[in-house]
């Protein structure tokens, strides 16, 4: 399994509104009406952001291509050996997230399998407070997706044990649905990690998080100091809300010979960010046992091949990483992850992607030996980037 023991993780919060793009085009004179900022960004997002500020920090003059600039500090070696010479070859670095944070604890996309009711309360005084509306969503988790023995369901693609809640008949006529629009926090995860459901005040709507703020700038010909026809740009950005609590990213950095600067330039138009170190990411739980019925929750996006779903029910966990061998009982995911970004060498966007979406959970037999809950570990492609970041959990 994954070993995260040498990683160390630091938190990044914006001093100013972020932007990361998605996978959408955003391309001058081209309608930008559907342009969005994700977030939590990509790993792509995190790892260049690093990168650059790494290599500046310790000798590179920001314009050369630094595969071949020795490295001042560290005698032999060039940039390119230490924190790689292109965008997927990353040297002796490896990631770890993003993962959202609020005052530097992690938070996490609400795993698919947790299930429960929305509401929505009046939130007046906050609302007044920040001009940002009088209303909040809340989230209260009552049951479990997990596939039930024998219930096969006939699909396009054969008869499959599909998950459903564990308690149907406890539940009344309105159905408890997902929240992917909530994140949960590490206290929450850790409930999951033991396979019981986390509590109403573990559940954080991701609005009550951050602002889309939506701006509208315009090219300018500098030399006749004038705009430029057709030139308008409309970029989202992402402000972090203010209600008593700091929100950024969390990234785990491996084999860095250097800490990051306290100031980075990040995101979309370089947006001043200030770093932290902080506790490494731990899910683990006391008196866990090894089991080889498990679920698998994923933390960051993941990549595959083909299928991008990197295996379903009936088929080899081996498809999901060669150190994972068992069957797969079933699955809960969403549509698949659009994701693009840019490729700054080459002045191109990078070719638009499948991902599966943070939250998803297989649910696995292992064969040989078990795995503890809690136990972090890689799957599917481009590891090494912060891609595949998941958890075992036990199936509920």
């Amino acid at each position: 399994m994954s070993n995260f023991s040498g990683y160390q993780w630091y938190a990044i919060d914006p001093v100013d509104a972020w932007f990361f793009r998605d996978g959408k085009p955003f391309n001058r004179g081209e309608d930008q009406g559907d342009s969005r900022s994700l977030f939590p960004p990509l790993p792509t997002a995190t790892v260049g952001t690093i990168r650059y500020a790494l290599a500046i920090e310790n000798g590179w003059d920001g314009r050369s291509n630094w595969k071949d600039v020795a490295v001042p500090s560290l005698p032999g070696k060039t940039f390119g050996d230490v924190i790689g010479p292109s965008h997927s070859q990353t040297g002796q670095l490896s990631f770890a997230g993003p993962l959202v944070c609020r005052n530097n604890l992690p938070l996490f996309t609400m795993p698919r399998h947790v299930l429960g009711h929305k509401t929505v309360r009046e939130d007046r005084e906050n609302g007044i407070q920040s001009g940002e509306g009088c209303f909040a969503k809340e989230f209260k988790p009552e049951d479990f997706l997990a596939p039930i023995p024998n219930d096969t369901t006939e699909s396009d693609l054969g008869r499959l044990l599909l998950p459903a809640p564990k308690n149907r008949s406890a539940h009344g006529q309105k159905a408890p649905e997902s929240a992917g629009d909530f994140f949960i926090t590490q206290a929450g995860m850790l409930k999951v990690v033991e396979g019981s459901l986390p509590s109403e005040t573990d559940c954080i709507d991701a609005n009550d998080l951050l602002v889309m703020e939506s701006r509208v700038g315009i090219a300018r010909n500098l030399v006749q100091r004038s705009v430029v026809d057709g030139m308008l740009y409309s970029p989202h950005y992402v402000r972090p809300r203010d209600r008593g609590a700091r929100t950024g990213l969390m990234v785990g950095v491996d084999g860095a010979p250097w800490d990051l600067p306290k100031l980075i330039a990040f995101g979309g138009e370089a947006r001043m960010s200030g770093t932290e170190k902080v506790a490494p990411l731990d899910l683990t739980v006391n008196n866990a046992k090894l089991t080889q019925h498990i679920a698998l929750v994923l933390l960051t996006p993941a990549l595959f091949g083909k299928p991008w779903w990197g295996a379903g029910p009936g088929e080899n966990a081996i498809q999901l990483d060669p150190q994972l061998s068992g069957r797969i009982e079933s699955v809960a995911m969403d549509r698949p992850q659009r994701i693009g970004g840019w490729n700054s060498i080459d002045s191109v966007p990078f070719a638009k992607r499948p991902a599966v979406a943070a939250g998803s959970v297989w649910w696995i037999e292992l064969t040989g030996q078990g795995l503890l809950p809690g136990t972090l570990i890689r799957i599917g492609q481009e590891q090494h980037l912060g891609f595949g970041l998941a958890v075992v959990v036990a199936a509920p």
